[in-house]
């Protein structure tokens, strides 16, 4: 966290890591030291990939900087680093990726269910929040289709789609 007032800036969770490395650690609230250890920043590049070569760790971070500059392609957004994800916020998280070894896996949040054989599951969580799952190898997977997603997940985390929709009447 940047601001006093307890906000995060815009830069990403992998330039703070890069920039900071892996003996930052994040500030926690006083009632919370007694239960928790504070964990380092670099957990969120190191957990699921400590046996990625040079060349697989190399490809998935690309894949997560452009995966990125999707998502900020659809206005301005917080990227929150968690302990074992990076979620987008608007007003609510709509979009959110982890690492894997070779691969970035991740959800947006749509209003509707949206059938895609990209999506490796889709959960219903209410009527109008469906989480679509996917996982991307590659920054080639990241194409118009993708940012048509996170465009619509951007408007979720707007919270847009709650506004009361206009009827139009048929008169046949």
């Amino acid at each position: 966290m940047d601001g006093q007032d307890g906000s995060f800036n815009r830069t990403s969770a992998l330039e703070f890591a890069i920039q900071y490395g892996p003996r930052t650690t994040l500030e926690m609230p006083e009632m919370w030291k007694t239960v928790c250890k504070p964990q380092p920043v670099a957990f969120l590049f190191s957990l699921h990939v400590a046996r990625a070569s040079r060349r697989e760790k190399s490809v998935r971070d690309r894949t997560l900087r452009d995966f990125e500059k999707l998502v900020k392609r659809c206005g301005p957004v917080r990227v929150v680093p968690e302990k074992t994800r990076i979620a987008f916020q608007v007003r609510m998280s709509f979009a959110a990726v982890s690492l894997r070894r070779d691969r970035i896996v991740g959800h947006v949040v749509l209003a509707r269910r949206l059938e895609n054989p990209r999506f490796t599951k889709i959960e219903y969580i209410s009527p109008r929040n469906h989480v679509h799952s996917f996982c991307f190898y590659s920054r080639k997977e990241l194409d118009r289709e993708v940012l048509a997603w996170l465009r619509e997940a951007y408007r979720v985390g707007q919270q847009r789609h709650l506004s009361p929709q206009k009827w139009v009447l048929d008169r046949t």
